[in-house]
């Protein structure tokens, strides 16, 4: 295990980080400067600029945050935005230096946000791929995020709440962990309110502040940014105040800033926050009562209020946290896939590589080793062939997607988690859509067949009432056979 390489990736949905395991992957080394912020694509033209901390305040419209570069809608600037990021990182991993043997003995693991489906990781295998990369793995990041904590902080079975506070969204998941480590998600869904309405908010206080229009926008979002990461280090530190030089040349030459004018500044954001965590419980039927504990990742988890909040809600025993918590998830992974080796790897491992004293205890006993395997999402043979049944059986009644539903908690690929209104308007009619097509259909050929006195056309009716739930149950048997 010691000469294997583990190259990592987490597509945030507007970061994107790496880490690099060979000796020791529990120690990985995770990969600075952060890639990607954001890929600027142009629709006529192409990617036009790859690189860190892009932003563009005048022509947002052109700006693809990281993660939508996988939506094959975005058209032709999508793709080439695409392929030129894979490259990047493939450089950044220093890939292009290895040769075919070293390739072989490499492997890529990768998560996808919180709310994501095994669809969307199944595209971006198949990205990877095309561009050069060694055989990839996708793991779920709430499963990364617990490990990383597992090994840290030795946690114990129970129910967990995960929260991943990044910049667009803040994710979260319900987990359930037994006494010989199976990992199962009760739940997850990803939030509308992300750390980046800090940054809004912040914008508009020190827009007002200088009160000058001449100032572009994207200059002073970008002093925006670079203020709340010094603010939020001073607060990591102890201080209740953070003091900077303004970089313009009109309106004050300093900007100062209180803990407390912070939080009142921010309290929309904050109580949006909290409501969204309570609603999620409410929906998952857990209470607060019953959880383990809650783990906490992305930069934004690092406010003192989030974590009051967290504290209050389970207790100041039960909260963790973690020094660099956007690198939470990139640790993760190296370390699920180190999970996934073979007993026999695992041996090997453990005598070339001296545990921490948190490993040492997860490995004590003999019998967790076989039972160190998270569950899969892995279907056999004959759950793929009863569900393709459920979806043909369903849709000779009219209904289409059950199938798809409770196999891969998708509608025909798309992701059903979300906010209320999106399952209600957006999934629900999906359901029943066929049923309305082929009423539509039955009427037409009925008014076609009375006025050419023909009664043939009656006969593509079989045709169709049984054709599309057929084609439809084998795209479920299909989708569900190759889930890993």
């Amino acid at each position: 295990m010691s000469s294997k390489q583990i190259f990592a990736i987490d597509f945030g949905s507007e970061n994107i980080r790496l880490a690099r395991s060979t000796q020791n992957p529990h120690v990985p080394q995770v990969l600075r400067p952060n890639l990607l912020n954001l890929a600027r694509v142009d629709r006529n033209q192409g990617v036009t600029a790859v690189g860190d901390s892009v932003y563009d305040g005048v022509h947002s419209g052109s700006v693809i945050s990281a993660i939508n570069v996988f939506d094959d809608k975005l058209g032709a600037g999508s793709a080439q935005a695409l392929s030129a990021l894979l490259q990047e990182i493939f450089i950044r991993f220093e890939m292009d230096r290895l040769t075919t043997e070293n390739k072989a003995e490499c492997e890529v693991v990768f998560s996808m946000p919180i709310g994501y489906s095994l669809n969307d990781s199944k595209i971006v295998e198949l990205r990877l791929t095309e561009n050069g990369f060694p055989p990839s793995m996708a793991y779920s990041a709430a499963r990364a995020i617990f490990l990383n904590y597992f090994y840290e902080r030795n946690l114990q079975p129970g129910t967990y709440l995960i929260l991943d506070c990044g910049s667009l969204h803040t994710r979260m998941a319900a987990c359930k962990v037994d006494g010989a480590r199976r990992f199962s998600q009760i739940e997850n869904v990803s939030g509308n309110t992300g750390g980046g309405e800090i940054d809004r908010l912040l914008l508009q206080y020190f827009g007002e502040v200088i009160n000058d229009p001449q100032i572009p926008r994207g200059e002073l979002l970008e002093f925006t940014r670079q203020f709340k990461k010094g603010f939020l280090n001073k607060i990591l530190h102890g201080s209740t105040k953070f003091v900077s030089r303004s970089p313009f040349s009109t309106g004050v030459p300093a900007f100062d800033l209180t803990l407390d004018d912070f939080e009142r500044l921010s309290e929309s954001y904050f109580k949006a926050f909290e409501e969204s965590i309570r609603g999620f419980l409410v929906q998952s039927q857990i209470g607060a009562s019953h959880l383990s504990g809650i783990l906490l990742a992305g930069a934004n988890s690092q406010w003192p209020a989030i974590i009051r909040f967290a504290e209050d809600l389970v207790g100041k025993e039960k909260v963790y946290t973690n020094e660099f918590p956007e690198d939470v998830i990139v640790k993760g992974l190296v370390l699920s896939a180190l999970e996934a080796q073979p007993v026999v790897n695992r041996k090997e491992a453990d005598v070339k590589v001296k545990p921490s004293p948190q490993t040492a205890t997860v490995r004590k006993r003999p019998e967790q080793k076989q039972s160190v395997k998270l569950s899969s999402h892995g279907f056999s043979l004959w759950t793929a062939a009863l569900l393709a049944f459920l979806e043909f059986f369903m849709g000779l009644f009219g209904i289409l997607g059950i199938g798809w539903l409770i196999g891969t908690h998708t509608i025909f690929g798309l992701p059903w988690k979300g906010p209320w209104w999106r399952i209600l308007f957006l999934r629900v009619p999906l359901i029943f859509t066929w049923l309305l097509i082929f009423a539509a259909f039955v009427a037409v050929v009925i008014g076609l067949s009375v006025q050419s006195e023909s009664s043939l056309l009656l006969l593509l009716l079989p045709f169709l009432w049984c054709g599309i739930p057929f084609a439809s149950a084998a795209l479920v048997f299909w989708t569900l056979k190759n889930m890993k």
